[in-house]
């Protein structure tokens, strides 16, 4: 298990070690240097309402030198069912379709950096495309992410956001 800062979350991983290598001195210092690999896991996000999100296979969290600071490439997953997708992307009739929400970890562990994604892998590649031109918006981005997790639905009317504060 691996603890980031309180408003962040938790990360629970299975994975390798790529050799990992642990070393306490006499005086209460501790190191670790090497690459622990993911086979599986989750991101428990506190400051995305205490969702669990599936980690990908190979994402990684790698030590060279402090023991608390390591570099996390941590990529995690959560998949819904949204129903209005094609009021949001200007198509008529179009069904329930799968939104992968994604959650990317980057920096380190006292520092990370969390960035956003709102894909529909299933979509059509000129649906994707809109998709993709529409969440280039960080703002916007945010909101439909926010709207997606809560109400399993776009924010089509735009009416209102979400304060997701992840800074």
């Amino acid at each position: 298990n691996v603890m980031l800062p309180e408003d962040v979350g938790s990360i629970s991983v299975r994975g390798n070690a790529n050799p990992l290598r642990f070393r306490m001195f006499r005086n209460g210092n501790l190191t670790m240097s090497g690459n622990y690999m993911v086979d599986s896991g989750t991101f428990v996000s506190q400051a995305i309402l205490e969702r669990t999100f599936q980690i990908a296979r190979n994402s990684s969290i790698r030590w060279d030198g402090d023991a608390m600071t390591p570099d996390l490439d941590i990529k995690a997953h959560y998949m819904r069912a949204v129903t209005n997708a094609g009021a949001y992307l200007g198509v008529s009739n179009l069904p329930a379709v799968n939104v992968l929400l994604s959650v990317d970890l980057t920096g380190t562990l006292n520092q990370p950096k969390v960035h956003l994604g709102v894909s529909a892998p299933d979509l059509s590649t000129q649906l994707k495309e809109t998709l993709a031109a529409k969440m280039m918006n960080e703002d916007d981005k945010v909101i439909q992410f926010g709207s997606v997790l809560i109400t399993n639905s776009f924010n089509v009317q735009n009416g209102g956001g979400f304060d997701l504060n992840l800074e």
